[in-house]
């Protein structure tokens, strides 16, 4: 936390009328309170950027990918698997195409774009990448890199990156690979429930056609209409 907001927290406190010490403890407890508000995964540059994912929604995961076998952006000690890039690595300057497997990749939120675009490059290389990032649909960087390019996967229900604490965004998961064919999905992950768009449109399309026959065919014609004589 910068030092100017802890400032603001120190001014709510009267020195004067409690002990160096008593101060000192009543200041830490007001930072710690606003720190435990919420998840604050965000682009502002002093937004914390290194919560992991949790393992309720990595489960689902590994039922419907599979495994993941390399975490791509991680540190030390929140990687979700054994091999994995931290930011001494440099990870956009690898070559993903070289890793085996399922590739699994959280990016910091404060610029998405640069990794959007790797995940593009490497999976048109080969790389097989699962991408967790805000569903920033209006991004510049989603129309360029992952719509119609990556399999993408809309969370319906939120991830709490804090236990307890439901993240403020809707995230989404695209999935890159040669394979893939640009197609949008609703993803119930908890119940691991798909909805895909291009079903929604078939049944929206048939809807409309029986309509459409409904107030264009003449009574006598129409069996919607016939009474049995």
């Amino acid at each position: 936390m910068g030092g100017t907001r802890i400032l603001s927290y120190v001014k709510k406190i009267d020195t004067t009328q409690v002990t160096k010490k008593e101060a000192l403890v009543a200041k830490i407890e007001i930072i710690e309170k606003k720190v435990k508000m919420g998840a604050r995964i965000s682009s502002g540059s002093n937004s914390k950027q290194t919560y992991i994912t949790p393992r309720e929604f990595l489960d689902k995961i590994d039922i419907r990918f599979g495994i993941p076998s390399f975490d791509l952006a991680a540190t030390e000690d929140q990687a979700i698997t054994n091999k994995y890039f931290t930011e001494r690595d440099d990870s956009l300057q690898k070559d993903w195409s070289k890793l085996p497997g399922l590739l699994w990749l959280n990016p910091p939120f404060r610029n998405i774009s640069k990794w959007a675009h790797k995940c593009l490059v490497e999976g048109m290389r080969g790389s097989n990448i699962l991408l967790l990032v805000p569903a920033s649909v209006g991004a510049n960087w989603y129309r360029k890199f992952c719509f119609g390019r990556a399999d993408t996967y809309f969370l319906n229900g939120r991830i709490c990156f804090i236990p307890g604490q439901p993240f403020m965004k809707d995230l989404m998961v695209c999935h890159f690979n040669k394979s893939n064919t640009g197609s949008c999905f609703v993803w119930d992950w908890k119940r691991d429930e798909l909805l895909q768009s291009s079903k929604i449109q078939q049944e929206a399309a048939l809807v409309d056609k029986m309509y459409q026959k409904l107030f264009t065919t003449p009574y006598y014609q129409n069996p919607m209409f016939h009474d049995g004589f």
